[in-house]
């Protein structure tokens, strides 16, 4: 559901050039990926986005001369604009033509008038209601859908809140998605998780707090918030009435105002004068008698950070040698959306494997070490379905989801995602011999993947 644009050849790419010929001076580029130096744009995949403006970044990849500007799913008109914008300004400065995914190559003039505002609109719009529509198909999972500095994880309370007008669905989507990246610049105060434990050491709680005329955000793990007025501040603790009422409560209470802008993520606006106080009011019928009760058993703790995961239970030989099926999973499934898998495919991706797969995963990295030494007997066992690709697949989003930081298990998710989309780009070669068309099967098996890693949209 991406859509990309091809240029060709760029020799050297200026960044200070390109920026000035977009006509932007707010464009950066994503922590964590190359970056520019010496004014000269940055080799391999780097990510591009306009500060407190784009909802997704773009995604640039600049290898061999060819410079592929990528539109994620999900982006906004804002996003959409810095792509185009960014296209012509090289095209511009190079004298070079652009080759669109779906389209043959052309020149500036040519897709200036073919990508304008109407083509925009009409894509973002229909890209926004594919990813909705997967949600709708299967409503109790949710989807993530990565913005520039934060992934949006869109469920029941970000869905009802903002289908509840369905002519703003868009707004209201890209509303959230931006004040999920962007809210740390606003005066907003990120409530703090503070966690308790009973004297039997059998129950804990998490608590925030939510204060009278203070914009608010909290993380729900099923939290408790205490409520505390201007007057409480100058009591002391023995003296002040604690209300605890759990984060839905709270939400349900204060209404259309405050905002679900990822599932477990709520804002809640600052609350002051007879508002606070209808809001006391009512938080006084719901209050947990017990917060211990409320609470869950420390040893098995739903909500547990991944990386605390990491640390209890660091990957064994046997969690490697798993993640190890990894790409060759991806392959099968992907390379066989459209019928059988070859030898010259098998054999394509093999010697592609031995040059090197490019990823940010650490991790993958290591596993790809497996992958190299006993190629032959893992793709074998695939082939000979004496292995189910989907059920290996299974085993090894648990070790992610259960083993993994929340950041390194993104980052090993997203580099199988790269995997299968290069599978898909294949026209009679692997990773860097593609053609760019992808058949109808293969964009089947890639949504069908994307969504399964939680990647809906990257």
């Amino acid at each position: 559901m991406s859509h990309s644009f091809y240029l060709k050849p760029i020799p050297q790419l200026d960044v200070a050039k390109v920026m000035a010929a977009t006509g932007y001076n707010d464009v950066r580029f994503v922590e964590g990926y190359p970056q520019p130096q010496a004014d000269a744009w940055p080799q391999g995949l780097t990510y591009v986005y306009r500060d407190e403006v784009s909802a997704r970044a773009l995604e640039v990849d600049y290898s061999d001369e060819v410079l592929q500007v990528r539109i994620f799913a999900a982006s906004s008109p804002d996003d959409y604009r810095l792509a185009l914008k960014l296209v012509e300004a090289v095209a511009s400065l190079h004298g070079t033509r652009i080759e669109p995914e779906d389209n043959e190559e052309m020149t500036l003039p040519d897709f200036q008038a073919a990508y304008g505002e109407a083509w925009l609109k009409d894509h973002c719009k229909s890209c926004l209601a594919a990813i909705l529509q997967s949600y709708t198909r299967n409503p109790e999972s949710s989807i993530k859908l990565s913005g520039v500095n934060r992934t949006m994880e869109l469920g029941k309370r970000v869905f009802t809140q903002m289908t509840q007008d369905k002519s703003r669905v868009a707004q209201e989507f890209f509303a959230r998605l931006k004040k999920l990246n962007y809210f740390d610049k606003e005066d907003v105060y990120q409530a703090t998780i503070i966690v308790l434990g009973n004297k039997q050491g059998d129950r804990n709680v998490r608590l925030s707090t939510y204060t009278e005329g203070v914009p608010t955000l909290f993380v729900d793990k099923n939290t408790l918030i205490t409520l505390v007025s201007d007057a409480d501040l100058s009591r002391n603790d023995d003296e002040r009435k604690q209300q605890f009422v759990p984060l839905h409560e709270l939400a349900r209470m204060i209404g259309e105002r405050a905002q679900w802008i990822s599932e477990n993520v709520l804002l809640a606006p600052g609350l002051s004068g007879d508002e606070w106080q209808r809001l006391q009011r009512h938080a006084a019928e719901v209050a947990v008698d017990d917060m211990f009760e409320y609470g869950f058993d420390p040893h098995n703790d739903p909500f547990a950070e991944a990386g605390q995961a990491a640390a209890a239970g660091p990957l064994s030989d046997d969690d490697i040698k798993l993640l190890a099926y990894a790409p060759i999973a991806v392959f099968c499934i992907v390379a066989a959306a459209d019928g059988s898998i070859d030898k010259k495919e098998v054999k394509a991706f093999q010697v592609e494997l031995l040059k090197g797969i490019i990823t940010d995963s650490e991790l993958m990295q290591k596993v790809m070490v497996h992958v190299v030494s006993d190629f032959e007997g893992m793709i074998g066992a695939f082939l000979k379905q004496e292995v189910d690709a989907k059920e290996k697949l299974e085993q090894i989003l648990r070790v992610l989801d259960g083993k993994l930081s929340a950041e390194e298990s993104h980052k090993f998710k997203v580099s199988m995602l790269s995997i299968g989309k290069s599978v898909a780009e294949a026209s009679g070669g692997f990773l860097g011999m593609f053609g760019s068309k992808i058949s109808k099967e293969e964009k089947r098996a890639l949504v069908g993947l994307a969504m399964f890693l939680g990647l809906a949209g990257e």
